[in-house]
């Protein structure tokens, strides 16, 4: 029962989204509201309570404030091509998830601006299938670390900063631009794995430090990941010890290093060539990261090596779990009993 109710709410919201009223819903309790107007998405996330959830159609918001509370928010994902029915949901101005909001979860959005954790302890958030046109820095405590967070999914044009988590799981994400310190501060036990992180290491007129590709990487498990330094091998990273490496691809030959252990890994390719499309060193909606040849690199888990391995693979349309519209047809006029003939074509991931 509780799934049909689940599918039927879902489908009324993007219903009307597509009549163009574009209402925020808000899920509270098994009751609904709609918010409409300029400031939907903050009136529904004042009206809401720990464990509600948030619809956001597909249009632009700006972000309502630091989110202190424990709510659910789902877009209708970022892909132009996989949103032509529903618009792209967006968010503006830099988001702060805050003291108060462990438990949440993201999925289904493109964030304009940069996102960030707040200095508190914030366990147990998600943030799935969205798009990071900034960076994503998870900034805790320093004597009370943020635990499970769960980065899944998603595409960082910016850098990723793990600051001050414990049990950090980053799966299946695109990491990409064209400059250094772009994925830095791992440790506590992380799991990093079938991630593709590709970056530029070595800005000559940079200090020491901040040379690097990656910075920072202590006592965490890398698997099954492709990284590409798209400049100067040796810059790929710094400060990484007590890190294990299995079943990961490397543009070129990290093992002989003995702060870390290494275990499967392939080294010395050329990565574009490893991809069915790659288009350089920006994300693009046209490039392919399929592997050319995926039994040449199997992981530790869920098949080969990259986002379509592992235990949870990226989904190449993005959309987020919650059921989308893919195409409707609405009739010019009722009929005789005035019914309006509806039809909806609607598609829901796995997972």
């Amino acid at each position: 029962m509780k799934k049909v109710f689940y599918t039927t709410l879902v489908l009324s919201l993007f219903a009307v989204s597509a009549f163009g009223q574009n209402r925020v819903i808000l899920e509270s309790n098994g009751v609904s509201s709609a918010f409409a107007g300029a400031t939907a998405f903050q009136q529904a996330y004042e009206a809401a309570t720990d464990g509600d959830v948030i619809y956001l159609p597909g249009m632009q918001y700006t972000q309502p404030g630091p989110i202190s509370k424990r709510i659910t928010i789902y877009g209708t994902g970022y892909h132009p091509e996989h949103t032509q029915a529903t618009g792209i949901t967006k968010i503006s101005g830099n988001f702060s998830i805050a003291a108060g909001a462990a438990g949440s979860h993201f999925e289904g959005i493109w964030f304009i601006d940069n996102v960030s954790f707040a200095a508190a302890r914030i366990d147990d958030v998600v943030i799935k299938r969205c798009y990071f046109a900034g960076n994503l820095t998870l900034s805790g405590l320093v004597d009370d670390l943020s635990e499970n967070i769960r980065i899944s999914e998603n595409v960082i044009n910016g850098s990723f900063n793990g600051n001050r988590t414990a049990n950090l799981i980053f799966n299946n994400n695109i990491i990409i631009n064209n400059t250094h310190d772009m994925f830095m501060n791992i440790g506590n036990n992380a799991w990093i794995y079938n991630n593709i992180i590709i970056g530029r290491g070595l800005l000559v007129t940079s200090t020491w430090t901040s040379r690097f590709m990656m910075r920072n990487i202590t006592e965490s498990l890398f698997e099954n990941n492709i990284i590409f330094n798209t400049h100067t091998a040796s810059y790929t990273y710094s400060d990484a010890s007590n890190n294990t490496f299995n079943n990961n691809v490397f543009s070129y030959n990290p093992t002989n290093d003995e702060t870390n252990t290494w275990s499967g890994n392939y080294t010395d390719f050329v990565i574009p060539d490893i991809f069915v499309n790659y288009t350089g060193v920006a994300f693009s909606f046209e490039a392919d990261y399929n592997l050319e040849n995926p039994e040449s690199f199997p992981g530790t888990i869920g098949g080969q090596a990259g986002i379509y391995g592992g235990l949870q693979p990226f989904k190449a349309n993005t959309r987020p779990f919650n059921p989308q519209i893919l195409n409707f047809t609405i009739s010019n006029s009722t009929d005789e009993e005035g019914k309006l003939d509806v039809d909806i074509e609607v598609e829901a991931q796995n997972n």
